[in-house]
């Protein structure tokens, strides 16, 4: 299997970065980065609760399944400036955050949407997550801040540098 990224060439650097919630935030509708996996990595305190807004994830989102192949489409054929959004693509018309996202999932076949907490009873947890599954930040009180830790320098907020998928198998 080939991926899309060779992964990072250095070591990497992670800095403290707050994420402040705001009201009507576009992170909070659920979303795809992208049609191919981009891996996403950052490392929540111990301390981070559902009140502090978590990422969540449909499990199994990033798989192409017949349910995804179908909502793709259908999310596309017509191409609305609303379904595209910086960059993101998302899940439907409303910006629907997880938790009322979640009876329509289960009616396109998905699994319900997850919020991604630390570990227990661990100082630190390191979250890696494909974005091109169904995820959004968790909606938390605006002026509510998150600490995280992040990879320094690192492209697409969290991410590995992406790279075209279709270039020839062995190209950087």
């Amino acid at each position: 299997m080939t991926s899309a990224s060779p992964g990072p060439t250095e070591p990497l650097e992670f800095v403290n970065r707050q994420v402040v919630h705001v009201a009507n935030d576009p992170q909070y509708a659920l979303h795809v980065d992208t049609f191919h996996p981009v891996i996403k990595l950052w490392v929540y305190d111990h301390n981070v609760t559902l009140d502090s807004g978590p990422m969540h994830y449909v499990p199994g989102s990033h798989r192409s399944s017949v349910g995804k192949l179908r909502w793709l489409y259908e999310r596309t054929r017509d191409n609305d400036p609303q379904v595209i959004m910086e960059p993101s693509l998302r899940y439907d018309a409303a910006n629907s955050p997880a938790l009322a996202a979640n009876a329509k999932l289960a009616d396109t076949g998905f699994e319900l949407a997850t919020p991604v907490l630390p570990l227990p009873h661990v100082p630190r947890t390191l979250i890696i997550a494909d974005t091109s599954g169904l995820h959004c930040r968790g909606v938390a009180q605006a002026g509510a801040a998150r600490p995280q830790l992040r990879p320094m320098g690192a492209h697409n907020d969290g991410g590995v540098k992406r790279l075209n998928p279709f270039r020839p198998v062995g190209a950087a």
